[in-house]
């Protein structure tokens, strides 16, 4: 799902009567309105295999050592992520940019901890 940003886009959205993807109709995902399409998308974002394993991203990183590198711990609300790797940092780092324009979510970035906090 994506929102409607741009001229083009919001034109094409409203022809095809997907109003609700776009500002200020659309609203940002939140976990305490719908769970699980917010876990679903924050997980499908996230998902550092797909990002590090392929050429194509610019990492070939075998999948168990990017599993490896990331330390993950889950408390209410609130996700950290602690990363080994500079490289899958970075990787992971990039693809948060922008999701809190769609997931209500805060993402607080720790460069020189290579640590990645999300708060919803």
């Amino acid at each position: 799902m994506w929102f409607a940003t741009d001229y083009g886009t919001i034109e094409l959205y409203e022809k095809c009567g997907l109003e609700q993807l776009i500002p200020p109709h659309a609203q940002s995902i939140s976990f305490n309105t719908n769970p699980l399409l917010f876990i679903l998308a924050l997980a499908d974002t996230l998902e550092p295999i797909k990002t590090c394993c392929d050429p194509d991203y610019g990492l070939n990183i075998e999948p168990i050592e990017v599993l490896n590198s990331i330390e993950c711990v889950f408390n209410y609300k609130h996700i950290s992520l602690l990363f080994k790797n500079n490289e899958i940092f970075k990787k992971i780092k990039k693809k948060l940019d922008g999701l809190e324009n769609w997931l209500d979510i805060n993402v607080e970035i720790f460069e020189n901890e290579n640590k990645i906090d999300i708060i919803f």
